[in-house]
């Protein structure tokens, strides 16, 4: 996440009496932060409101030394979706937390619903006017929601995200991916399928060159590339050439 984009004054009010907020470099960590992760984590949501009440601050980050890759750095919702623990994270948004601005070191609110396959929040979030093609953040290679539920294959996550208005032709990552390059380089079929029927372009090309088909071919993803050509006959003018194609890729 950039700095740019950090509010200190709308996620870090200072907290009042002997609590106070701690700052490391420019990102501001919520105070009893060690506590509110493990309450979170533990799916205690009377420590979280006693925590909150005490003066842990909704919108700041909070961290665990306990981590297995180092210091985590998350915020109390993110953390909340991450594990489903849905009756902490209305308990958050309930107190104000945030779902769509930027803070440093975590994603928006929505990735991580998408991430965990969690329906009931990411429903609630596009319902409160979360954006379903807002952006990771606001690098070159951010990725949008529906293209974190296509490479992990969560369909009814995605069909919640296309019926919301989800951009199914946008353009992310490193390699200039759209939805269905992901789908088809994860190998799941009915994502595949489904997103060529609400009508994703399978001919746009990445940042190599290669169309979906090309990515399905050269990982051997045989049904896959059978379902694209199909689909690819069927807008042509001609009755044969879906059986034309079928033919060509199974000989």
């Amino acid at each position: 996440m950039t700095c740019n984009s950090f509010n200190k004054n709308k996620f870090a009010t200072p907290a009042t009496n002997s609590t106070q907020v701690e700052k490391r470099g420019s990102v501001y960590y919520s105070p009893m932060s060690e506590e509110l992760w493990k309450a979170i984590e533990d799916d205690d949501l009377s420590e979280v409101q006693r925590l909150i009440a005490k003066g842990a601050i909704v919108n700041s980050l909070i961290y665990s030394y306990q981590s297995d890759y180092g210091d985590g750095a998350t915020t109390p919702l993110n953390l909340s979706i991450s594990l489903t623990h849905n009756e902490i994270a209305f308990y958050l948004l309930d107190q104000g937390a945030e779902i769509e601005a930027f803070i440093e070191g975590a994603d928006a609110p929505m990735f991580d619903a998408v991430f965990a396959n969690n329906l009931e929040i990411a429903k609630w979030l596009l319902g409160k006017g979360a954006g379903v093609n807002r952006r990771e953040d606001d690098s070159e290679h951010s990725e949008v929601p529906l293209h974190a539920a296509a490479e992990s294959g969560h369909l009814e996550m995605i069909k919640l995200l296309v019926d919301k208005g989800a951009d199914l032709n946008a353009a992310s990552g490193w390699y200039g991916w759209t939805a269905l390059h992901l789908a088809v380089t994860g190998g799941h079929n009915a994502t595949v399928a489904f997103l060529l029927d609400a009508g994703a372009d399978l001919n746009l090309r990445d940042k190599n060159g290669n169309i979906p088909l090309d990515l399905a071919i050269e990982k051997g993803l045989t049904k896959i590339a059978l379902i694209l050509r199909v689909h690819s006959a069927k807008q042509c003018s001609h009755p044969l050439q879906a059986i034309y194609e079928v033919v060509t890729i199974l000989y």
